[in-house]
């Protein structure tokens, strides 16, 4: 008797349980979710921000290696040990210090925004392939990418195959181009 219980609820299990083949209805599709991004009317314009606000920094960096560097000049005219010296010295030191702390908020500032208005693009893509799929009759949109991999090594080729989750499809299963013609529309 015992033996039949844990059969019985395999059993059991097994009937309550929907096999793969329980939704024959199901449509599915695939779609380049980085493409589209790309091809996102306001990426263009993000992206050239972005570069903008790097290309100030980076002009702001070379604007405080030149004061500095004409500072340490002044310093080095001064003899050892005048108080004066000593003074420019700490104040190289600090405007180094705020320099580099002030670039370094630049370009991270810039990076947190880049990737937030990024994020709000993928939201607006992922609205357009979901209404797309509604549209269409999709139920299930699967993310594909037909890239290389270009692995640099072991670890980075792991993280690129693990990260994709459509092997192969059928090529009308791919819904990218379809998707992308929406933004156009608008």
């Amino acid at each position: 008797m015992l033996r039949i219980v844990p059969v019985l609820a395999v059993l059991l299990i097994l009937a309550v349980t929907p096999s793969a083949t329980a939704a024959p209805d199901v449509k599915v599709a695939v779609v380049d979710m980085l493409e589209l991004i790309n091809k996102h009317p306001d990426t263009a314009a993000l992206r050239k921000l972005f570069e903008t606000k790097e290309q100030e920094a980076g002009e702001f960096l070379q604007r405080s290696k030149e004061r500095l560097e004409r500072l340490r000049k002044e310093i080095l005219e001064l003899p050892e040990g005048d108080t004066r010296r000593i003074n420019k010295q700490s104040q190289f030191e600090k405007q180094a210090w705020l320099d580099e702390y002030d670039f370094k908020f630049k370009i991270n500032t810039a990076r947190r925004q880049y990737v937030k208005e990024l994020e709000s693009i993928h939201a607006a893509v992922r609205a357009n392939v979901a209404t797309y799929a509604r549209t269409n009759g999709i139920t299930l949109v699967l993310q594909m990418t037909q890239d290389e991999l270009n692995a640099t090594d072991r670890n980075d080729f792991v993280m690129k195959v693990a990260l994709r989750s459509v092997v192969w499809f059928d090529t009308p299963l791919d819904i990218t181009g379809e998707v992308a013609k929406m933004f156009e529309k608008k």
